[in-house]
């Protein structure tokens, strides 16, 4: 379903599944898919490239958020300015990574 998205961004396809892995799951369940795919030779060096690497390496995924707002009404009143800092420096590294790598 995401193909035609992907194809007009200039994705690689092959990236939806660790992208989806670490958002949805975390950066140990996407070290786990990584593995997999590197190990079937399903791993196509764009996913792990300067921009794939920095936009999937970063500690902002729904487990470390949910972590953040369980952790108490003072954390997670911190919650909202952490993601919207995290956004603005995943997006400033993968455009870097893109650009340079």
């Amino acid at each position: 379903m995401l193909t035609p998205v992907l194809s007009r961004l200039d994705i690689d396809p092959a990236f939806t599944l660790p992208g989806l892995t670490k958002y949805l799951a975390g950066s140990t369940a996407l070290v786990g898919v990584v593995h997999d795919m590197a190990a079937q030779h399903d791993l196509p060096s764009t996913v792990m490239s300067a921009g794939g690497a920095g936009f999937l390496l970063h500690p902002l995924d729904l487990p470390g958020v949910a972590i953040l707002l369980s952790a108490g009404f003072r954390i997670g009143k911190s919650a909202m300015p952490a993601i919207a800092g995290a956004c603005v420096g995943i997006a400033l590294r993968t455009m870097l990574g893109a650009c340079l790598g």
